[in-house]
């Protein structure tokens, strides 16, 4: 099996799972906002870019799935969908368009949870 093919069958995982989400819910626009989210890998540390979603849920945090990346074009508003269902993925939309971002809920560090 090749690299190729590897590749194709991941890619077209992540496309099911962003079709099941989006012919089951609708899309919601909402506030958002960006942080990094440090993270350290043996002697390397790294830093993935997480979105903070303001829903009238609550504020889940998100972070893209695979390799995938969130832009500052996704703050601070964006569309979402999937946010009722019990998938763990979410899907991710600028405003006015451009790359749909398939994402997965997270708990969110204690450092940047609100206290009120």
């Amino acid at each position: 099996m090749g690299l190729l093919t590897v590749m194709a069958l991941v890619a077209g995982r992540r496309t099911v799972t962003i079709r099941r989400t989006l012919r089951h819910e609708g899309w919601l626009f909402v506030r958002s906002r960006l942080i990094d989210d440090p993270a350290t890998d043996g002697y390397r540390g790294r830093s993935r870019a997480c979105v903070i979603l303001d829903t009238p849920g609550g504020e889940p945090m998100v972070e893209p799935v695979g390799l995938n990346r969130v832009d500052p074009s996704f703050a601070p508003e964006l569309w979402t969908c999937g946010l009722g269902t019990r998938h763990r993925t979410l899907v991710l939309a600028p405003p006015g368009g451009g790359h749909v971002v398939a994402v997965r809920r997270r708990s969110m560090p204690a450092r940047t949870r609100r206290t009120e």
